[in-house]
């Protein structure tokens, strides 16, 4: 997968044929972050891939990326044509949205983390997921310092719309990966970083809802 802030293809698929494809923009945190959701999502039935995209990349590049990626899924054997979504996280989100959007036919769902919608110009590219009735889930993290978490949650939900799947959902005290931070316990060992509670069951949930 990806190396610094490389964007990279992630895809689950679930044990039933039903395989369902997201695009992740990785950190040097995020890299063991999603390799070890890969592992966890490997024990519930999903099988897990990451594809490497370019170090850095004209805007446009995220959404040709998404577009090639998604019709190429669609011919693969081993995927449900019907069950192909994307997952992205941070600045590119907008790219990528919009060409799930826009693809034919557009794509089945949409995870979208910790993106910058602070204002309703940034907002406004999601509207597409909306009028192409993709249903999304937004997710932000409680902690994250590189959007205005509040702001931006209120503005994606009247971007994203209100039909039935689609919904924007904030992390209590996460971090920009999800993680809860280490610390030091009452005991006085040290505790390491670990998942947000609710965080990788909420999104197998979601997924299981949205590719049944």
């Amino acid at each position: 997968f990806g190396v610094g802030t490389a964007p990279a293809l992630l895809g689950i698929s679930l044990a039933d044929a039903a395989l369902v494809r997201h695009r992740l923009t990785l950190n040097r945190v995020s890299q063991v972050f999603v390799l070890v959701m890969g592992v966890w999502y490997l024990w519930r039935g999903f099988a897990a891939l990451l594809l490497p995209g370019p170090v850095a990349a004209p805007d446009s590049a995220a959404a040709h990326q998404t577009a090639g990626a998604l019709a190429a899924l669609r011919h693969h054997p081993a995927v449900d044509s019907v069950k192909v979504g994307v997952w992205v996280r941070g600045a590119a989100a907008a790219q990528v949205a919009g060409a799930a959007a826009l693809a034919e036919p557009a794509a089945a769902f949409a995870v979208l983390e910790g993106v910058p919608a602070n204002t309703l110009e940034e907002a406004r590219p999601y509207q597409v997921l909306a009028r192409r009735r993709v249903p999304v889930l937004g997710l932000y993290a409680a902690l994250d310092t590189t959007v205005r978490v509040r702001d931006s949650s209120r503005r994606l939900r009247s971007a994203v719309g209100y039909r039935r799947l689609t919904q924007v959902r904030t992390i209590p005290a996460a971090t920009a990966d999800f993680l809860i931070p280490g610390r030091t316990s009452p005991n006085g060992q040290w505790q390491w970083p670990q998942p947000a509670p609710g965080y990788w069951e909420g999104l197998e949930q979601w997924l299981r809802q949205v590719t049944q």
